[in-house]
């Protein structure tokens, strides 16, 4: 099962695919600023797309991460472990998130079709970040096991890896929030089986 659902291209990426175009008409894609780049960590950038009008503010994916940055610091940093879900709106061109240590948390990114950037108004593809945010997310998933509990709830237990490779388990609920104690042992169990499942320690 898919923990993430985002646009996906077909081919070459759109930035890819249209560069002579954009090139005869002067309009190259927007592109990072320099500034934003600077605030960012050591790593390899592999997407990146302002979430502003104005284009002053950007999501970046990283190797190790998505980042919320701007040309005058670093906003926000979600490792891959912690997003457990995307979804994206390709008319309101938007993704939102959900970060997996705070499931009633939604992140939504809003990306402009076009920004002005270097006295232009430049095309801004979506590509090949939405490529890179699925890939990472997915990744990030080892193993994903739902199933209704006695009361009707929906149990979610996912095995993440983390940026260092070590693996851990996520029970949604938590069993010691669970509506009843039928509840509660069947998510122990449920825990016990997916932890087992990928040889983490279950005592």
């Amino acid at each position: 099962m898919s923990p993430a659902r985002w646009p996906r291209p077909h081919g070459r990426d759109e930035d890819e695919r249209r560069p002579r175009r954009w090139r005869r008409g002067g309009l190259t894609p927007a592109g990072l600023p320099a500034p934003c780049r600077a605030q960012l960590p050591q790593g390899r950038l592999l997407g990146a797309v302002p979430i502003d009008e104005a284009g002053e503010s950007w999501a970046v994916a990283m190797t190790s991460g998505l980042f919320i940055v701007s040309a005058d610091a670093l906003a926000a940093e979600h490792p891959w472990d912690r997003i457990d879900k995307g979804s994206w709106d390709a008319e309101a061109r938007a993704f939102t998130l959900t970060l997996s240590d705070a499931p009633e948390r939604r992140l939504a990114l809003t990306v402009p079709a076009r920004i002005e950037q270097g006295g232009a108004a430049r095309p801004v593809a979506v590509d090949r970040f939405a490529r890179a945010l699925r890939q990472r997310v997915e990744a990030s998933l080892v193993h994903l096991v739902t199933r209704s509990l006695p009361s009707g709830a929906q149990a979610r237990i996912a095995i993440r890896r983390d940026a260092d490779g070590a693996l851990y388990a996520v029970a949604s609920p938590e069993p010691a929030s669970a509506a009843t104690a039928e509840d509660r042992a069947e998510l122990e169990a449920l825990l016990r089986q997916a932890r087992d499942s990928v040889g983490l320690d279950t005592r």
